[in-house]
């Protein structure tokens, strides 16, 4: 048997809250794009079964939900669609998304449909947004992306559920190489006998991967360092297709290994702030509750935080951003870029305030004054415009 087989079984902890960071998204992107007046489609790209056979609903359910209500409440009359695809499970996924109106069922493998998709989609002006939580990765050549990145949409956002230690592990394999060691084999590795060197190039846009790995092999790096190394890599490779991309480790606490990536490649500045302030609420929020609940899931899964990425505290960075006068939004941006969803957009503010209290940087607004008549003191980058630049007081307090 299969481990996809049993994938279904039961809804695992990573499941619920790639999930539930979807979810997080789904309304605020509608919401968004609408303004557009263009079409928008929602594509669930490995849709599944749609229901996991312990009753848990899937992202099929909570994408053609989300487009149901979103078009219920809504004064738009933008057509909103939710295509899924999926073969093995093409009957099980039918019958669990059958009261919906608002959904296109696609009886086809991802990498099918997604070369007919793009020979359908030239010249549409549609937005999109895929969703790619596939298991394993033998089914995401990287030529896909580029292809449909190439179309002439209104807009394209993906959510990418990456799982780089499984690619590792079977490169490993491939090149008979030392293995990676691995404590969960059911739930981040399928051997599959149907893979290739060349075809792991194809996922990873690149042969690169091989030096990573060969690399670990010989003990020159250690098993995390070759996953944050083409992490890193791959990233690099997802940023010539989008302007913006927040990589999200989701990892497991024995091992500080990330379980996998979430990938989030968007164009637009306004979708990076949206989908990282909601992603980092949402997932703090997830914690909070299970472990109220004395649940044993957040024993496994660690949140992401800037000394587990590796990074500066959050001031030393903005000290170094700021060495030229930065808009607030584009600060705000940067640091995303920097910090994934370590933060949510209030709190990057809370940062800057602090700093701004502590004469560590000066801030200007225009309009300087509220409608009220008082000196203003907002963080509102929508209703001013804000700059910051270095204060005088902020290098000898973060030295």
């Amino acid at each position: 048997m299969k481990a996809t087989d049993n994938f279904f079984f039961k809804k695992r902890s990573w499941s619920k809250l790639k999930d539930e960071i979807l979810m997080s998204y789904l309304t605020p992107y509608l919401t968004k794009i609408s303004y557009t007046r263009c079409p928008i489609t929602i594509a669930d790209c490995f849709a599944g079964k749609g229901i996991f056979d312990d009753g848990q609903l899937g992202s099929p359910l909570y994408i053609a939900q989300a487009i149901k209500d979103f078009t219920k409440q809504s004064a738009s009359k933008v057509d909103v669609q939710g295509v899924f695809v999926e073969k093995k499970y093409f009957r099980e996924l039918q019958e669990n998304l059958c009261s919906f109106k608002e959904c296109k069922l696609i009886e086809s493998d991802y990498e099918n449909w997604a070369a007919k998709f793009v020979k359908e989609s030239r010249d549409q002006r549609w937005n999109l947004l895929l969703y790619v939580d596939p298991y394993g990765v033998k089914h995401l050549p990287f030529h896909h992306f580029k292809e449909i990145c190439s179309l002439d949409l209104n807009s394209i956002e993906i959510l990418l559920n990456f799982n780089s230690f499984g690619f590792l592990r079977e490169g490993c394999r491939l090149l008979n190489l030392r293995d990676f060691e691995c404590n969960d084999d059911s739930d981040v590795y399928e051997q599959d006998e149907a893979n290739s060197v060349p075809r792991m190039n194809a996922i990873a846009n690149g042969s690169y991967w091989q030096m990573i790995l060969a690399d670990y092999s010989s003990g020159m790096i250690s098993m995390n360092e070759a996953e944050r190394i083409f992490s890193e890599a791959y990233i690099n490779e997802m940023k010539n297709l989008f302007h913006y991309v927040v990589n999200i480790p989701i990892k497991v606490k024995k091992s500080h290994l990330p379980k996998y990536r979430l990938v989030f490649g968007t164009n637009s500045e306004d979708g990076l702030l949206l989908v990282a302030d909601k992603m980092s609420r949402t997932w703090k929020g997830f914690v909070e509750r299970e472990r109220k609940g004395q649940q044993v899931l957040f024993d496994e899964i660690d949140f992401p935080d800037a000394n587990s990425i590796g990074l500066a505290k959050p001031e030393e960075v903005i000290w170094d951003l700021l060495s030229t006068p930065h808009d607030l939004k584009v600060l705000l941006v940067k640091l995303i870029e920097k910090y994934g969803i370590c933060y949510s957009e209030s709190k990057l503010k809370e940062y800057c305030k602090k700093m701004e209290k502590d004469g560590e940087i000066i801030v200007t607004r225009d309009p300087n004054r509220t409608p009220t008549g008082k000196v203003s003191s907002s963080w509102e980058y929508k209703k001013y415009k804000i700059i910051i630049k270095r204060g005088q007081s902020c290098q000898k307090s973060l030295l």
